[in-house]
């Protein structure tokens, strides 16, 4: 495979791909309800937007979203959004999604240009119809410290620090630093809110809407993501175990990081189809009451089996090795070896 392309051309193409993304974002929020502003991205818009305007998020979203429903967030992710709040709304979700991708897309460009493929996937489209937190949460994942930015989404951004922390090449340091962050980040929250974990309690018991979210290892379709644990050594095998047991909805986007897992151009092209052809199937016989949570819960299924079950297959067919902390090989030392899996480097410890 060809060698991966230097750093000047990854951030030319990174530009391009961040320019692709934003038109493709601001001219489908064009083309909808201007009531939609950002998309889903409209709330915490609307929470940076009370922030600036010396407001109370949780009091005010619900007043101001164009749909109704609560601000779901933890408060750190409404001053996240404060830089695409200074914008109006449609051209703040587009600038959003377009930082997002092209940030993803610098750190996907390291292993080879065909990474780009996943960017075909069924994940990347409807983060651009949601406006979603997804890409610029994988990106923040990839880049180091900057994995503090997972505080805006939680329950992503738990799958993507347990794929990258165990096998992070110095992960005390990297915990280290993440930590600092998130402290800085927490501690600006609650300067401007003491109490806003109970606001956002409050939101989550508010929202009727949350029954659309489910963990697909709960699921018959998707508990045969356990078998992602036989592959723990792996951050595709972490990441792929932890996501499935994070609550998420049926359109495709909180399944974005799965697109991390393709490891050749045949597994991306396989994952990019399987993802597009789950969406079409399910609408073969779109469900009698046409609402979101309806449309959601009919998708759900096919999301799932598409997506985790490709990835699935992938994960299992590489061998259990890979880098974990010293003092967690020395742990599992006496574990049986079809579990204990081994180091990548251990192969260059027997030749020595």
């Amino acid at each position: 495979m060809n060698p991966p392309p230097r750093r000047g051309e990854r951030l030319v193409v990174s530009a391009l791909v961040a320019l692709t993304f934003f038109a493709l974002t601001f001219l489908w929020l064009a083309a909808n309800d201007p009531r939609r502003g950002a998309g889903d991205f409209m709330y915490p818009w609307l929470a940076a937007r009370a922030l600036l305007d010396g407001q109370e998020p949780y009091a005010a979203v619900p007043v101001s979203a164009p749909y109704g429903g609560q601000f779901l967030y933890p408060l750190p992710a409404a001053l996240f959004a404060i830089p695409f709040a200074l914008m109006p709304a449609r051209l703040g979700g587009a600038v959003f999604v377009g930082v997002g991708f092209g940030w993803l897309a610098y750190h996907l460009l390291a292993s080879g240009r065909w990474r780009l493929l996943v960017l075909t996937a069924g994940p990347a489209l409807f983060t651009v119809l949601a406006v979603q937190w997804s890409p610029l949460l994988t990106a923040a994942a990839l880049s180091g410290p900057a994995l503090a930015l997972v505080v805006a989404k939680p329950t992503i951004g738990l799958a993507l620090a347990a794929a990258v922390v165990p096998g992070a090449a110095r992960p005390g340091r990297l915990i280290a630093l993440t930590a600092g962050g998130v402290a800085v980040v927490l501690l600006a929250s609650f300067l401007l809110q003491p109490d806003w974990p109970a606001h956002w309690l409050n939101a989550i018991r508010q929202e009727p809407r949350l029954n659309q979210y489910r963990a697909p290892i709960l699921t018959v379709y998707g508990a045969p993501a356990v078998l992602a644990l036989l592959r723990w050594r792996r951050p595709e095998g972490r990441l792929l175990f932890v996501l499935a047991c994070v609550r998420q909805n049926g359109f495709l986007y909180d399944q974005l990081p799965l697109l991390l897992i393709p490891a050749s151009v045949a597994q991306a092209l396989i994952l990019s189809g399987t993802s597009h052809l789950s969406h079409l199937v399910a609408l073969r016989h779109p469900p009698m009451n046409a609402s979101v949570l309806a449309l959601n819960a009919q998708q759900y299924p096919f999301t799932i089996v598409a997506m985790y079950l490709p990835c699935l297959v992938m994960v299992l067919r590489r061998p259990n090795d890979g880098r974990i902390p010293p003092w967690l090989e020395r742990t599992i030392a006496r574990w049986p070896s079809w579990i204990r899996g081994r180091s990548e480097h251990a192969d260059d410890v027997a030749r020595r």
